[in-house]
């Protein structure tokens, strides 16, 4: 019952959140979007920081999640450049930084996938739930 009462209040605090948003941003969508886009992912980047701090160091899990965290960083980092393009009107060279940004932040992703498939090559997860399915059959 909690649980539920906390997950209403947290849809009421979203709710009331996006609509001061809009009503401070007018009929900018682009900067409502930007603007939401980056509450969101810096609400992701907490609860990441959080998961990180209960693991334990040295644990590949919490490699993995500082990884994610550097990929949310640099996505964030990307959604607020532009969001302050569509707020300031910048143009010419103003624009590229933002590639550089979201370029950095798959490049993250690729190495962190990469690693992600040499554990799981490592372990035989594929082997495993074929036994699995084999011994339900």
């Amino acid at each position: 019952m909690r649980e539920l009462f906390l997950v209403i209040i947290s849809l009421a605090a979203i709710m009331a959140g996006l609509f001061g948003l809009m009503t401070l941003v007018g009929r900018d969508i682009a900067l409502f979007i930007g603007l939401t886009s980056l509450c969101f992912g810096i609400t992701s980047l907490m609860f990441t920081m959080r998961a990180r701090s209960v693991l334990s160091r040295g644990s590949s899990l919490r490699d993995y999640t500082t990884s994610f965290a550097l990929c949310l960083v640099l996505i964030l980092v990307f959604s607020l450049w532009d969001t302050m393009i569509d707020l300031f009107n910048w143009s010419g060279g103003w624009l590229y930084p933002k590639y550089i940004f979201i370029t950095l932040a798959y490049f993250v992703f690729l190495y962190t996938s990469y690693r992600i498939f040499n554990l799981g090559k490592e372990f035989g997860f594929k082997d495993q739930a074929e036994k699995i399915k084999k011994a339900m059959k």
